[in-house]
């Protein structure tokens, strides 16, 4: 029984090893952008040497680390990097102290949430770095991350529009900030949604085509 289990042992141990090398093989630049980006992506790193900074809050640098980032990546290296901004985000809304009250400072970042993850809807498609052969399963893979995206941004839109977001405030220039913030968001939202999903329909039609 030992013998058969050393050899069940040996066997799945070589297909982890195959499927991790294939995963490394089909995004190995992405997975090498991650890691000269990760200690830039970071809080020290930015509050060190980023000249955005304004007071002690973060933000602005990290939206102009991440777009840099996202220039050298397709969707693998989207979604490492959108992890590491956000552990960054939340570190940066932890410390700040550039708002007037917590209320205040949760509904902005509510906001940069959706700047953020729009700067990753407008990226992800726009490279492809792996095999030529699995183009398809990149487009479906590209299907799937899109409808988690969207309902990311529109679950945050639908807070900050309830009866519990920005219209609780009782200071009316913090509400035609945050107002004017979001609807510049949304419009970059939409607008990107709608190159995505022409982008997606016409990549279908084109493998499709193929078959």
């Amino acid at each position: 029984m030992v013998r058969y289990l050393k050899y069940i042992v040996l066997i799945f141990g070589g297909i982890g090893i195959i499927a991790v090398s294939f995963f490394y093989m089909q995004n190995k630049t992405d997975i090498a952008q991650a890691i000269k980006y990760k200690g830039r992506i970071d809080y020290d790193y930015l509050n060190k040497n980023c000249k955005l900074i304004e007071k002690d809050y973060l933000f602005p640098c990290i939206k102009a680390e991440y777009e840099d980032y996202l220039n050298n990546v397709s969707l693998t290296g989207t979604s490492i990097g959108l992890k590491m901004v956000f552990n960054v985000m939340d570190e940066d809304k932890a410390r700040t102290t550039l708002f007037s009250s917590e209320e205040i400072k949760q509904l902005h970042f509510s906001i940069n949430y959706i700047e953020i993850n729009n700067l990753a809807l407008q990226n992800a498609y726009r490279r492809y770095f792996g095999f030529k052969n699995l183009y398809g399963g990149f487009v479906s893979s590209l299907e799937q991350y899109y409808g988690k995206a969207y309902e990311f941004n529109d679950n945050l839109i639908l807070g900050l529009e309830s009866a519990d977001g920005i219209k609780k405030l009782k200071s009316n220039e913090e509400i035609q900030i945050l107002i004017s913030r979001l609807e510049t968001a949304k419009n970059d939202y939409y607008r990107i949604k709608n190159e995505v999903q022409a982008h997606l329909e016409s990549e279908f039609r084109k493998l499709e085509a193929k078959q």
